[in-house]
């Protein structure tokens, strides 16, 4: 069984804050992820870096807005998954429940069409 697919890297917040940013406003996106615009601004320069309670409200609201950042990519579809199945306390069971969810979620898209290239990187090999 493959390991769970690991969180949204700091990078890649970064990144998604600063195009965020850019599209509408530094004040806007704080709001959104619920913290000050002058962290936010220190934030995407690389001036600060989060503690875990930002790091996780960076991570759902990038899972919140990753839609109107970009197409889902397997990075992002892996992080939403990952904070869903935190609460589960075995490694374990987080692996067996990403999985078994990419299985529905398999199953759902190939009734209606082709897989997205996402689903096909969040499948285990059987």
């Amino acid at each position: 069984m493959r390991s769970p697919p690991k969180p949204v890297s700091v990078e890649t917040l970064r990144y998604a804050a600063a195009r965020a940013v850019d599209r509408t406003s530094l004040r806007k996106v704080a709001e959104q992820i619920d913290m000050a615009p002058s962290w936010l601004d220190g934030f995407i320069d690389g001036r600060t870096a989060p503690r875990s309670k930002t790091l996780r409200k960076l991570r759902e609201w990038f899972i919140r807005e990753s839609a109107a950042l970009a197409e889902v990519s397997e990075e992002t579809a892996g992080a939403a998954l990952t904070l869903l199945v935190e609460g589960l306390t075995a490694e374990a069971d987080r692996r067996a429940t990403i999985a078994e969810i990419a299985e529905v979620l398999a199953r759902a898209y190939a009734r209606h069409g082709p897989l997205p290239q996402w689903i096909a990187g969040l499948r285990t090999e059987e």
